[in-house]
């Protein structure tokens, strides 16, 4: 029984035991009176219990919320009971933290070349959660507007962009123990509206750079060379405001190159190149490969599902995952 129930059950007991029965029987009104005080008693107990109900449950629901937000601003060590931070600042502290944990994953598992299943998921579900967040309406915007994101304090797609974690087997096959000519290198974008081209890093492998009758292929006579290739796809990009986070490609032609030439150092100084890098980087950075053609075709598409001035989540049609970091001038290596 309850609280409420035993209440009203007293009160009614307690009315009829204390009811003057002889007064009655001597002839004097019926206790119609006393009937209805003991309603109107019942009736100020029951708003009571309603009103005491619903001031707990107001209260308990309050204490759930200061501690849903202490919850998610504890490991920054940022909690304010009297002034609690707003939605923005807990967003973006939770975007942090995620970004930290993908971080993490991708350098742990080799940039997903040798993540496990559960990696696998754990990055996914990171991403799901970014994703929420995301704080770029038209993260495509870039490939279908002419206004520049840079002075709109918006983010953008454009710029050098380096993989650090993907799950697209077309990526993580190139690392093979089979290939014992090339080492991967990095993997990276770059974003130059109306185009994007994929960028991969080939290095001399360590027995290359060891041996004595190979030298001069992969290593260049003097120090401060870098012994490496550069092979580009390049992909016409468009995107519209009706889909604006979605990227749709056509693929215009493949590029073989050298390191890029630093400073202002005379391109055509072949010899230079060689004895700096070797004769396949140093040769390439002379005469790079260039096809391309006026010729282009369908190269599959993908959405930007989170993009900030730090990183770029992307998720292909075969619904496989890729996030980079944004390169910096400092950082840039293509």
């Amino acid at each position: 029984m309850t609280d409420l129930s035993r209440l009203m059950k007293d009160e009614l007991f307690f009315s009829s035991s204390h009811f003057d029965w002889e007064q009655y029987h001597e002839g004097a009104p019926p206790p119609s009176q006393q009937i209805n005080d003991t309603f109107l008693n019942m009736k100020a107990w029951i708003s009571l219990c309603l009103f005491l109900n619903f001031s707990n449950g107001f209260l308990h629901f309050e204490q759930i919320r200061r501690r849903h937000i202490r919850f998610h601003t504890a490991d920054l060590g940022q909690s304010n009971e009297t002034n609690p931070p707003s939605l923005q600042e807990v967003q973006e502290r939770k975007r942090l933290k995620l970004k930290r944990e993908l971080k993490d994953l991708g350098e742990q598992s080799d940039r997903g070349f040798r993540a496990t299943l559960k990696e696998q998921n754990e990055v996914r579900q990171l991403i799901f959660q970014l994703a929420a967040l995301n704080p770029t309406p038209a993260p495509a915007e870039a490939y279908f507007s002419t206004t520049d994101a840079t002075n709109t304090g918006v983010a953008s797609a454009r710029g050098k962009w380096t993989l650090i974690f993907t799950d697209a087997p077309d990526i993580t096959s190139l690392k093979s123990p089979f290939n014992t000519l090339a080492e991967l290198g990095r993997i990276g974008q770059e974003c130059e509206p109306p185009t994007i081209t994929k960028v991969i890093e080939w290095k001399a492998p360590d027995w290359v750079l060891q041996s004595p009758f190979v030298l001069d292929l992969w290593k260049g006579r003097i120090d401060g060379g870098e012994p490496r290739i550069l092979q580009k796809v390049v992909t016409d990009a468009s995107a519209s405001p009706q889909a604006p986070s979605k990227v749709f490609l056509k693929l215009s032609g493949f590029k073989i190159e050298g390191p890029p030439v630093k400073g202002l150092r005379d391109a055509s100084d072949l010899s230079g190149f060689i004895s700096e890098n070797g004769v396949v980087a140093g040769g390439l950075q002379r005469f790079p490969i260039n096809l391309q053609g006026p010729l282009s075709a369908p190269f599959g598409e993908f959405e930007i599902l989170y993009l900030d001035e730090e990183m770029r989540i992307t998720r292909t049609g075969q619904n496989y995952y890729a996030v980079n970091l944004r390169d910096s001038p400092v950082t840039e290596w293509f």
